[in-house]
């Protein structure tokens, strides 16, 4: 009975790989489920004598149900990518299938349960033409196992060589934290607390301050208090009590608890929401250039998706015509200039640095009155903490915060950062590894090494400048 099941199934893939190629495209899935029928017919399954009993069993499972159209198994045979028969005119080499609908799928036979495992297949089907199609097999199969089934289906493509190379990155369905990520969990813990006590503890200053300012509701008898008289009387309070604190030495407890409460006052949010979202300009600022930095910021986003668009043409669903049309346009030339408008941010940070510390050198009595130590500390001690909190979310829980086709890219990102974030931190990751590269720990954080390098030898010219 067993067998005639099995001989009923493979009769009914024959006939689905018959009709699927009759039409245009076909799921990559057909080549695989081709390949093993051929191979329990033929009673010889010398090509997958690598693969796990397990995941063989299971796939084989797998096609048997799919014939038998099983709701898991045609979530799983539909989720697969489809290969496009024109791809020699689209030039479309890549299907990602549906994630999700891969991973949802579940079954449980005779007591053994397997789920989707989504993998991504890489298959150079043709001079410098690498396809990129979604498979999805049972979870018991390892990324080798699901490997060598994608390897044996594509070489039978009339058009393919026998000596295709195929690799397979296969996402994962949960990452175990590690040592770094419950540091950073308790750090954000931490910090999130100290951000929350800041925000009540504003509140309750800003509540009881109104409290003490709000005049006394006059009786019926009385006539009301003026403004002037209100006035008068709150001088009058605020003097006696310059005068008492003038008379009295504070306390050092006082002097260290006021510094505690401007400290925990610095993480509130009220105050520094009310600062970000404060559109009233500074004084002494000059007023164009948000103008200049407004028409910069929107050329640099502009230009990087752009930039996006064509190093990522093969995840493009029409490459052929980014690289056919759009990148022929005499507008495109607008855009590859983007870089330009980076430049206009260094020229911006350079006048402003020069503005701010020749006023302060003509305040302190000029270069050899001035704490050049201090001017150095401020701009390290103004980016640098923020810019660590980022380094370390991306370098640790960044990778559990989603999941998807490209999710495992994430792997090689954090290796990265793990091994030279310190690089980033002295702000030298544009020069280390020798010569740099914008591909290493969080790369495009490579301006602020190069604002950074520039601001340390800024100096040497404003002190030209000032003489």
């Amino acid at each position: 009975m067993a067998n005639l099941k099995i001989n009923v199934a493979l009769l009914m893939v024959a006939v689905l790989q018959v009709s699927a190629q009759e039409q245009r495209n076909q799921n990559i899935m057909d080549l695989m489920f081709r390949v093993l029928v051929e191979s329990v017919q033929s009673n010889s399954t010398k090509a997958f004598e690598n693969i796990s009993p397990q995941c063989y069993k299971d796939t084989l499972q797998f096609v048997i149900d799919a014939a038998f159209q099983q709701t898991y198994a045609r979530e799983m045979y539909y989720s697969s990518g489809i290969l496009r028969q024109d791809y020699d005119l689209t030039w479309n080499l890549k299907d990602f299938g549906d994630f999700r609908m891969c991973r949802g799928a579940e079954v449980s036979v005779d007591g053994n349960a397997f789920t989707g495992k989504y993998c991504l297949s890489h298959s150079l089907i043709a001079p410098s033409s690498y396809a990129s199609i979604a498979v999805c097999y049972p979870s018991s199969c390892t990324d080798q196992d699901i490997q060598i089934f994608v390897f044996e289906g594509v070489k039978t493509i009339p058009s393919v060589p026998s000596d295709v190379t195929t690799e397979t990155e296969c996402a994962v369905r949960s990452y175990q934290l590690r040592l770094q990520d419950y540091f950073a969990i308790v750090l954000s813990a931490m910090l999130a607390a100290v951000v929350i006590a800041g925000t009540i503890y504003d509140a309750i200053q800003r509540i009881s301050k109104e409290v003490e300012v709000s005049p006394p509701s006059p009786k019926k008898d009385e006539p009301p208090v003026t403004n002037s008289e209100l006035a008068a009387s709150t001088t009058e309070l605020v003097l006696e009590e310059m005068k008492e604190d003038g008379n009295s030495s504070r306390s050092r407890a006082s002097v260290c608890k006021e510094k505690l409460a401007n400290a925990l006052l610095a993480f509130s949010m009220i105050d520094a929401g009310g600062k970000i979202l404060n559109t009233s300009p500074s004084k002494g600022s000059i007023g164009c250039l948000n103008g200049i930095r407004v028409l910069s910021m929107f050329w640099i986003i502009l230009y990087h998706v752009w930039l996006f668009l064509a190093l990522a043409v093969t995840y493009v669903g029409n490459p052929r015509y980014v690289f056919e049309e759009v990148a022929n346009r005499w507008t495109a030339e607008l855009l590859w200039q983007g870089d330009l408008g980076v430049e206009a941010f260094f020229v911006l940070s350079g006048l402003l640095v020069s503005y701010t510390t020749l006023k302060q050198l003509d305040k302190c009595g000029g270069p050899r009155k001035h704490n050049w130590l201090l001017f150095y500390f401020h701009r390290f001690w103004r980016l640098t903490p923020a810019y660590a909190f980022v380094l370390m979310m991306y370098t640790t829980l960044t990778l559990h915060m989603g999941n998807g086709v490209h999710w495992s890219y994430w792997f090689g990102l954090q290796e990265s950062c793990q091994k030279t974030w310190w690089a980033n931190m002295l702000y030298i990751h544009n020069l280390y590894p020798f010569p740099g590269s914008t591909s290493e720990c969080m790369g495009w954080t490579w301006y602020l090494s190069v604002d950074m390098q520039l601001f340390i030898l800024s100096p040497i010219f404003i002190i030209l400048l000032y003489k």
